[in-house]
């Protein structure tokens, strides 16, 4: 019983101390030093390759130039190059059908 009324009395302290706060006022020409440290920061490179790619122009012709490649791509490009075998032509010609390996009917002591 004891604990419950210590702590309602640090409970109403704290609200007490709250009545005698007052408004916080800043030093004098904060806002003027404020605005002349705005103004004098200078910008990296970073920020100014953000600002480049963040703009709609930039993304426009990105997604445009990244089109026009894929469809380059799909129209210049052939199924399979006439001097390449195809694959069952390479798999028979190194006998790569058949497996005796693991074959358990041609088992050697």
């Amino acid at each position: 019983m004891n604990k419950m009324s210590d702590i309602q009395k640090r409970v109403e302290e704290a609200m007490d101390s709250i009545l005698n706060i007052g408004q916080a006022t800043p030093q004098p020409f904060f806002y003027a030093r404020l605005m002349a440290r705005i103004q004098r920061r200078e910008s990296n490179n970073w920020e100014k390759i953000s600002i480049l790619v963040s703009r709609p122009a930039f993304a426009f012709i990105t997604v445009s130039m990244v089109l026009m490649l894929n469809i380059y791509v799909a129209f210049n490009e052939t199924s399979s190059s006439p001097n390449t075998p195809e694959m069952s032509e390479i798999a028979t010609a190194d006998d790569l059908g058949t497996n005796t390996f693991y074959d358990i009917e041609n088992v050697q002591p």
